[in-house]
């Protein structure tokens, strides 16, 4: 199931239990299809299990994958990355 993603054509907005982890953006213009790289990297570093869960919901394991590994190593905390590489199996 957590490869299926939604339709993120279309404009969705964060979930509320996200926003805190985006400090240093504008949540309001935060865009679920838009904003993918931004909201993966954030709630990569910063999410509980459970805003990880709705990250692999929202696009799909492989997508975010995919983004993972197209962002710099150096955007991710290593912890996080080493759990992520796990977690989505990033070569």
């Amino acid at each position: 199931m957590l490869n299926s993603p939604i339709n993120t054509n279309s404009v969705g907005k964060i979930p509320k239990d996200l926003e805190p982890l985006f400090w240093s953006y504008n949540t309001e213009s935060l865009d679920i299809g838009r904003d993918r790289r931004v909201i993966t990297t954030q709630t990569i570093n910063y999410g509980t299990w459970a805003q990880w869960r709705w990250l692999a919901r929202t696009y799909g394991k492989n997508a975010v994958r995919d983004t993972l590994a197209e962002t710099s190593p150096t955007a991710i905390r290593p912890g996080a990355l080493t759990l992520a590489s796990l977690v989505f199996k990033i070569q």
